[in-house]
């Protein structure tokens, strides 16, 4: 399969997940309930598209770890559901995208990496622009929906970086490919056990309409994890380049799909705050 067209659907299908998200709100989807089924969807395919062998990952070690991981998981996806309910599709991606500065960081202070200085004013332009597309003056927030961007953008960051960590200590473990599927399952396991003891303790049944949205986020949700895995497999020593190249192709065709479809509005703002995006995440890539 052409490397080009691997990227591209790859972004495509990043991208539509958040006009998924922006639907959710238009036909009362519960979003907890459509995230979980989500990961199901996407451990489905994993364990159909992978062979058998995946189906051993239960009993690997490393197991706990991706439940727990999980939890995390679910949280970040649901938080970004809420985010794009209030703030839009495009905001969200850009929230979510930029916490590839995250990582950075935690490499400068705490792994005492020597990091390029592209790096670092990639870095110092995440600050302004998660400002600018959170502090909107069009529309009247209350402090909880104006704090979402910032925290997707952390929780983002926190999986980012648990995703260099994972793949740093147990890359001689496991593959990428048994990671994912391993997260995707421990996601689903937990959130599934949230939904039992919602429907013991509050009587909230899983409804259709949540399991199709469930199915309907699930398939593109793996597809662009899956086909960003494969092209990382065909450029192993380009990573920051494909990260780079995946995170702003996201933001941008999210963009430009909510203009065309939801005629979001865009201010000078949340203009210039997508312009600090861009170049705080290929600032990062490219000084990696």
């Amino acid at each position: 399969m052409n490397n080009l067209f691997i990227i591209s659907f790859s972004i495509l299908c990043g991208s539509i997940i958040h006009i998924i998200f922006r639907y959710f709100s238009r036909f009362n989807i519960s979003k907890f309930q459509a995230v979980v089924v989500n990961y199901l969807v996407c451990s489905l395919i994993g364990l159909g598209l992978s062979g058998d062998k995946l189906s051993q990952v239960w009993n690997t070690e490393w197991f706990l770890l991706c439940f727990f991981l999980g939890i995390i998981f679910v949280t970040v996806f649901w938080l970004m559901a809420y985010n794009t309910e209030v703030h839009g599709a495009s905001i969200n991606a850009m929230s979510s995208k930029m916490a590839v500065v995250v990582p950075v960081v935690f490499s400068i202070f705490v792994l005492k990496e020597q990091i390029h200085y592209l790096a670092i004013i990639g870095v110092c332009l995440s600050i302004p622009a998660i400002l600018l597309i959170s502090l909107r003056k069009d529309v009247k927030l209350s402090k909880t929906h104006k704090s979402l961007p910032i925290l997707v953008f952390l929780c983002s960051g926190a999986i980012d970086l648990i995703l260099k960590l994972l793949e740093m200590y147990q890359g001689n473990v496991a593959s990428s490919t048994q990671l994912s599927y391993g997260l995707f399952m421990g996601a689903f396991t937990f959130g599934a056990l949230a939904l039992l003891y919602q429907a013991a303790k509050q009587g909230k049944k899983l409804l259709w309409k949540n399991s199709i949205a469930g199915l309907i986020l699930g398939i593109p949700n793996y597809f662009s994890i899956a086909l960003l895995l494969a092209f990382l497999n065909a450029y192993p020593n380009n990573s920051t380049f494909v990260f780079g190249m995946y995170n702003t192709g996201i933001v941008l065709v999210s963009s430009i799909l909510s203009s065309l479809i939801f005629k979001e509005i865009w201010t000078r703002q949340k203009l210039f705050g997508l312009i600090l995006v861009i170049l705080s995440v290929i600032l990062v890539a490219y000084g990696q």
